[in-house]
């Protein structure tokens, strides 16, 4: 299992991958992650360990999206993440399994690929994975919207969600008016002194002295 180790004040993951050469088989790297050794490294080396694990499982790992990123000039997807990432869990106290759960599966899709640059074109592509009116595609939109407005990145040009919640579809019965209810206790108490007369009437008649 992928566990995240410290040496030199510096923090790394370390991890059973495919060969870096594309060799068959695999075999134990040490990634660097480029953080210090402290609180806000840890938590942050917490999420990289979450993406490394997520991309094994989904046989989705790529060795460029571990390589040292020299891009100076134009945003990557690695730090419009970030960005994203310390927006909503400082500002907005969204938890940090809140994060995992609900936002990085979303920002893991296809074509993303950490180091390469931020685009509208890739935030397009991603979206395309979901049909406008799954309940996935209107969340992803939102992540994306968030993360285009921090990033400064154009958001692309898709449809709009179409999904609804189901109490707007229709698909939970009306509720009872106040009159219906009224009306079904009245019934409801008559009915029961009918039964109760009816046993009355039923019981064996004792006689005084029998």
């Amino acid at each position: 299992m992928p566990s995240i180790r410290s040496k030199g004040e510096r923090l790394y993951l370390v991890a059973t991958l495919p060969i870096k050469d594309g060799s068959p088989g695999r075999k134990q790297y040490k990634l660097a992650l480029h953080l210090p050794d402290t609180v806000q490294g840890k938590r942050k080396a917490a999420i990289e360990l979450k993406r490394l694990e997520r991309s094994l499982l989904e046989r989705t790992f790529d060795w460029a999206d571990w390589a040292p990123d020299r891009s100076d000039k134009r945003l990557t997807w690695r730090k419009a993440i970030d960005q994203l990432h310390d927006y909503r869990v400082s500002k907005k106290r969204t938890k940090e399994q809140q994060w995992v759960e609900n936002w990085l599966p979303y920002l893991s899709k296809a074509p993303i690929r950490l180091n390469n640059p931020c685009t509208s074109s890739d935030i397009a592509k991603a979206l395309a994975h979901w049909d406008r009116g799954q309940q996935q595609y209107e969340k992803a939109y939102r992540v994306f919207t968030q993360l285009t407005a921090l990033s400064g990145i154009p958001f692309p040009d898709v449809d709009v969600p179409t999904y609804e919640l189901p109490h707007r579809r229709g698909e939970i019965k009306d509720v009872p008016s106040d009159a219906e209810i009224i009306d079904w206790k009245t019934s409801l108490q008559t009915l029961k002194s009918s039964i109760g007369s009816w046993e009355l009437k039923t019981q064996p008649f004792v006689g005084i002295g029998e």
